[in-house]
């Protein structure tokens, strides 16, 4: 039997030429792109970034042309960038290269941190409570003081959701507000839970202040009115919930955002859990150039903290491995198989089988 389908016209691509493609503004998507997601790239990964502009862009050329076409791409990439080493001989697959507009930006929020000036916790809000504990008070005095800068640590199960209704309580007290943002939505619905009120979202809140951005990564800012809910008032706490996964760019919109209004800023997280997706590290310099008084933890300096090791993330793998041999779940070390294939030294759990014995070997027999 044969089928017979009506295909429809095909339509016309927009082709483009090798020259009419705009060099410099092409190395300046590069490079916007490359800062998207981290902040030191090397010449192989400017070298990829140019072949998928070259796809996205269509280009229709010989292979000669093209090929000339990224190596020039990746050249003017490269004279572009700043040296993060000034090291004669450094190998090529360190990332040792940034652009001026990744260093504005980390130059921007460091200069934002540690201008702001040191306040004093609220003591008089140390109110005993049958709920909070002492540590939990101190993080309430110091997000419910003076504090233009806050950093508060804590691993999940440190008391968070009582900390942060205690600190609402507090500020609407002294009539002041909290609002919350986070780096998601879905950490904004949780924050929502445990606050009791609207959490927002940090990209929802940047842009109702003017911020804009592309698929590129370009930041720019228009003139805008935000709503009500996304105004801040001297005196308000705009608290980053979830920091460890805030990237820069948001960051800065955020502290650029609190200095215009006279509000002040606290940083909550975890720099042990999930990174940012681009640009991290705003936890480390917000810890850095906070007020040695006003970085707290919420964590219980008791309970030992369990970290995402190399060790933790092999034993991870090889479970998921034995499950797909076997059909059933390895839970500890004792479950796994013998001879299944081992990480390391370090990779083996401590309640693991010990190995098997080398099998004797029988002595020959003396005539």
């Amino acid at each position: 039997m044969i089928w017979v389908r009506d295909f429809a016209p095909a339509l016309p691509q927009a082709i483009t030429r090798t020259g009419e493609l705009d060099r410099d503004a092409a190395v300046e998507t590069v490079l916007s792109r490359l800062g998207a997601r981290r902040s030191g790239w090397n010449a192989a990964d400017i070298r990829g970034e140019a072949e998928r502009l070259i796809a996205r862009s269509e280009v229709v050329a010989e292979a000669a042309a093209r090929l000339e076409l990224a190596e020039d791409l990746t050249a003017r990439a490269i004279a572009a960038c700043v040296p993060l080493l000034e090291q004669a001989g450094l190998p090529e697959h360190i990332r040792s290269l940034t652009s001026r507009q990744v260093l504005k930006v980390e130059t921007d929020i460091t200069e934002r941190l540690a201008a702001r000036p040191s306040g004093e916790p609220g003591r008089a809000l140390l109110v005993a409570a049958d709920d909070i504990d002492e540590t939990q008070l101190k993080v309430v005095a110091s997000l419910a003081g003076s504090q233009d800068l806050v950093v508060i640590e804590g691993a999940a199960g440190a008391g968070k959701t009582t900390t942060l209704a205690a600190t609402r309580a507090a500020l609407d007290r002294q009539d002041q507000r909290m609002i919350v943002v986070t780096p998601t939505l879905k950490a904004a619905a949780v924050a929502a839970r445990q606050v009791g009120s609207r959490a927002l979202s940090a990209a929802w809140l940047a842009h109702q202040h003017g911020w804009r951005w592309d698929e590129d990564a370009r930041w720019t800012r228009i003139d805008s009115e935000p709503r009500t809910e996304a105004a801040l008032r001297p005196g308000d706490l705009l608290l980053v919930d979830e920091a460890g996964m805030l990237d820069q760019d948001t960051a800065r919109a955020l502290l650029t955002i609190a200095d215009e209004h006279g509000a002040r800023i606290a940083f909550m997280g975890d720099r042990h859990q999930l990174p940012a997706v681009g640009r991290g590290g705003v936890l480390d310099l917000a810890a850095r150039w906070a007020n040695h008084d006003a970085v707290l933890s919420s964590a219980d300096p008791t309970v030992p903290r369990r970290r995402a090791t190399r060790t933790h993330r092999r034993q991870g793998a090889r479970r998921a491995r034995v499950q797909r041999r076997t059909g059933r779940r390895a839970t500890t070390g004792a479950d796994l198989p013998r001879g299944l294939p081992r990480g390391g030294h370090g990779d083996r759990h401590p309640r693991a089988a010990p190995a098997r014995a080398a099998p004797h070997r029988r002595q020959p027999r003396h005539r």
